[in-house]
């Protein structure tokens, strides 16, 4: 079941620093960065799904370019240290996970083990923090977060 988990918790992680990368963005960073975040929340729906990860290939090869496309973009300021640190190690938990998958085939072992009861929540609740913690921060340091009303404050409310 982790197998499953949490590269699809990351993908959906991914995917929100690449909505954010999008909304900060022009439209020639913007619409591929847009197009790629619907196909990880996709591909993370997809993985809940099945048995098994969707298109391990695809999934190797489009990390793979989402990471050196960070690389670009953090040298053309399209988005910072943080988020493309965040960005990475989610995009890199899914192209573990589906380097993984490859490898069982080519070894043509058997099927990974399913976990059940308790053990399954605690990965999957273990998985969505952990996700949490490394995209709240990247999302925190984007331009949408550093102009976001700080919480806890209250604005327009005149106390005497």
């Amino acid at each position: 079941m982790m197998l499953r988990w949490w590269p699809a918790l990351s993908s959906w992680g991914a995917g929100l620093i690449l909505f954010s990368v999008s909304a900060q963005s022009s439209l020639p960073v913007g619409i591929p960065a847009a197009a790629l975040a619907i196909a990880a929340f996709g591909w993370g729906m997809a993985a809940l799904r099945r048995d098994a990860l969707p298109l391990p290939r695809v999934a190797l090869a489009v990390a793979m370019g989402v990471l050196i496309a960070g690389v670009a973009l953090v040298m053309a300021g399209g988005i910072g240290w943080l988020g493309w640190l965040a960005l990475s190690a989610l995009v890199l938990i899914v192209a573990a996970s589906a380097a993984v998958v490859l490898r069982r085939r080519s070894e043509d072992a058997a099927a990974p083990r399913r976990t059940h009861g308790s053990s399954g929540t605690v990965a999957l609740v273990t998985g969505a923090l952990l996700v949490a913690a490394v995209t709240t921060p990247a999302l925190a340091a984007s331009e949408a977060g550093e102009l976001a009303v700080p919480h806890g404050e209250l604005h327009g409310v005149h106390t005497h």
